[in-house]
């Protein structure tokens, strides 16, 4: 496993400050956005055996052709 994306340190508590501000100016400009009832969770469609097969095989691609992988793509 690649040990780069380590944090070997806290971060400054005005960096922080400034990154939970931020968070909040974007929650701020998207109103529109609502969370789900426990109801609703329970109603939307879940991963099943074919579409986690799918996952599982897209996973082992990334994996195998990593030239192939998007630069912001950081899930493996």
């Amino acid at each position: 496993m690649n040990d780069d994306n380590r944090i070997s340190a806290p971060p400054p508590k005005d960096i922080i400050t400034n990154i939970l501000v931020a968070i909040q100016t974007i929650r701020d400009q998207l109103p529109f956005l609502v969370s789900l009832t426990a109801q609703q969770r329970k109603e939307m469609p879940k991963m099943r055996d074919r579409s986690a097969a799918f996952d599982d095989k897209c996973t082992t691609y990334m994996a195998s052709n990593p030239e192939l992988v998007p630069g912001w793509w950081t899930a493996l």
